[in-house]
Order: structure tokens, then sequence, then C-alpha cells
């Protein structure tokens, strides 16, 4: 499966919200940003490790952001964000989000890249080709 019909893919499964997904060429976050509609501010970002990527991205596709509602199943949901992580080499990217509002974790903290209630999301930074899947809720 190409990456065009898995961005398809996880735009039509995720029902809630509004979803960016997709790949662009650059290796600038701020490029990267507003490519997709986020903001450009740089401070709005922080770096996570690729295992803390994977278990946002399948949050955001498991359940929705506002209640917590389940939107597909778990499964379902850490496959799609398992693909769309395997479409970068992890040793040559680095990984963004927002906060960690949206994890089950103790932290919490969280800066807005959207006007929407929430939002939060991955940006992925590759050396040639970089990515994003992001949901506003």
């Amino acid at each position: 499966m190409n990456d065009k019909t898995l961005h398809a893919e996880i735009v039509r499964l995720r029902t809630t919200g509004r979803v960016h997904c997709g790949i662009i060429s650059t290796n600038n976050i701020i490029d990267i940003a507003n490519a997709f509609g986020l903001s450009t501010d740089s401070k709005t970002y922080n770096e996570i490790d690729a295992e803390t990527a994977c278990h946002i991205l399948t949050e955001i596709l498991h359940s929705d952001l506002a209640y917590n509602s389940e939107i597909m199943p778990l499964q379902k949901a850490a496959e799609l964000a398992s693909r769309f992580l395997k479409q970068y080499p992890e040793r040559d990217c680095r990984f963004f989000t927002n906060g960690s509002l949206f994890l089950k974790a103790n932290v919490k903290s969280w800066n807005p890249a959207t006007d929407a209630t929430f939002d939060t999301g991955v940006i992925v930074l590759g050396p040639n080709n970089s990515g994003c899947l992001w949901v506003e809720d």
C-alpha cells in the first residue's frame, strides 16, 4: 500500500474532527507545520522519541481528544500509527508534538497548534521527506 492510500485510510477511519495527514519534501519543521495548517511558532513543538510518537498516534486515532470516545478499535489505531511511522527510517528522523495533555501520563502540558478546542499529533522530520499526522477536535 502506498503512502497516499494509507493517508486516505487514516482520514476515512478517523471519523471525528479534522485530520491532517501527509508527506512533504522538506526537512524544516516550520515549513511542515505551515504546509499542514499548523502553528509556525517553533515554541509550539517539543521533540519526542519514536516510541512516544507511536503512542500519541495510536491514542489520537483510537479516541477523540475531547471526550475520549472510541473512534476505532485500539488494534486498528495501533496498526495505522505503526504503518504511518514506518514510512520514515527512525535512525534518520526526529519526532515532534505539541504536548502531553492527551497522553495518559502524569505530565500534562499543551501548546495549541490550531484554533481548534483540542489538537495534537506528530510531525516527523526526515532528512528528505517529512510528514504530519495531526488531529483537531
